[in-house]
């Protein structure tokens, strides 16, 4: 009997998130992020909330390309270039991602969004490093797939209220300080915060020293370590202000690591009065 626990558990942000995937060649594939009022009530879908979803894609295609070996993300962008606004039920983006490049160390995915109108909404980069596979690791070239196929998660958390937002359970500060605890619904297979988790807790903070009814616009993210003990802190600090908003760097502590270990994450942020 193998040893190696499901995941996702039963509750868990990727069984929540209302997403299809769907693999179109040996090297990219899509995903299908359907109107939600858990992400917005005004179906504005955030950057965050968007990079969530953008770093489980990339990893299930490179998941498949360095197999039986693992990976982690060593970063994630994404740059909007128009609002991604999902308000009827029938409205679906599309992301689009595909490796560009599958080096001994690295792999490096290209990434890009379309509306439900087919208009490009944002484009972004993802890269990951090849990991030497672990017990625990879950090999996806031993499940099948059928190219062309839209598959999802299993489940979805029957209680699931509020927003997304709410579910990974941020708690602020205030003055661009956020937190968040180690805990199961958001972590990954390595039992650390999932990288788009960790992508949108920068970009709260970020809004945390925007002006009210602020957006971000551009995030990227570049992971140090993984954030395992908790809890995750991630501080703000403007290092330019602009009529168009604000230029944030957010730096991401796992306080539960000895003092001066360095940052789990860091991200550069940019907002936007809101749309």
């Amino acid at each position: 009997m193998s040893n190696v626990p499901v995941y996702p558990p039963e509750r868990h942000l990727l069984r929540d998130l209302p997403v299809t995937y769907e693999h179109v060649d040996p090297t990219s594939a899509r995903a299908h992020l359907g109107a939600s009022p858990w992400f917005a009530a005004d179906g504005l879908v955030t950057t965050g909330v968007l990079l969530t979803a953008v770093d489980v894609l990339c990893g299930s295609i490179v998941g498949r390309v360095v197999a039986p070996d693992w990976m982690a993300t060593s970063s994630l962008s994404v740059h909007l270039l128009a609002p991604v606004v999902l308000t009827a039920p029938t409205h679906e983006a599309m992301i689009t991602a595909r490796v560009i490049r599958d080096g001994r160390s690295t792999v490096v995915v290209d990434v890009t969004v379309e509306s439900a109108a087919g208009e490009r909404v944002a484009v972004g980069t993802g890269s990951f490093a090849r990991l030497p596979r672990r017990e625990s690791s879950v090999d996806l070239s031993s499940f099948p797939v059928t190219f062309g196929e839209r598959s999802g998660f299993d489940g979805g958390s029957p209680e699931r209220v509020g927003s997304f937002v709410e579910a990974v359970a941020m708690t602020s500060r205030g003055g661009g300080v956020v937190e968040l605890l180690v805990h199961e619904y958001v972590q990954n297979s390595f039992g650390a915060i999932n990288g788009g988790v960790l992508a949108l807790l920068a970009e709260q903070a970020a809004l945390g020293v925007s002006p009210a009814g602020s957006v971000t616009t551009d995030v990227e993210v570049h992971y140090l370590r993984q954030a395992r003990r908790g809890p995750v802190v991630a501080r703000a600090d403007v290092l330019r202000s602009g009529v168009g908003g604000p230029l944030v760097r957010v730096e991401l502590e796992d306080t539960g690591l000895e003092p001066g270990t360095g940052p789990a994450a860091v991200a550069i942020v940019r907002t936007a009065s809101g749309h």
